[in-house]
């Protein structure tokens, strides 16, 4: 997005508040009521978009997630598909 004009903040927005904004849902803002995880980073994705990409972990749900832990349950569900489809 910001290779084609938007600013950084913008970018941000549209992936985050304005897709919750979009789905009427309570997503994508840090506020009451709000289903919001957390996604820390390195440096400022403000000044340079590439730095959204630098994620060392997730908060979700409270419990903190490297993010070596975060394709766990989908690994465990394609090991359950897989073993489904061979009996």
């Amino acid at each position: 997005m910001v290779r084609y004009g938007l600013t950084p903040y913008e970018a941000l927005l549209t992936a985050t508040r304005y897709t919750g904004e979009f789905l009427g849902e309570p997503l994508g803002t840090i506020a009451e009521g709000a289903l919001a995880d957390v996604v820390p980073v390195e440096e400022n994705p403000l000044l340079r978009i590439e730095d959204a990409a630098n994620v060392d972990c997730v908060v979700k749900n409270g419990e903190v997630l490297s993010v070596q832990d975060l394709p766990a349950p989908f690994v465990a569900t394609q090991v359950r598909q897989h073993g489904r489809n061979k009996t």
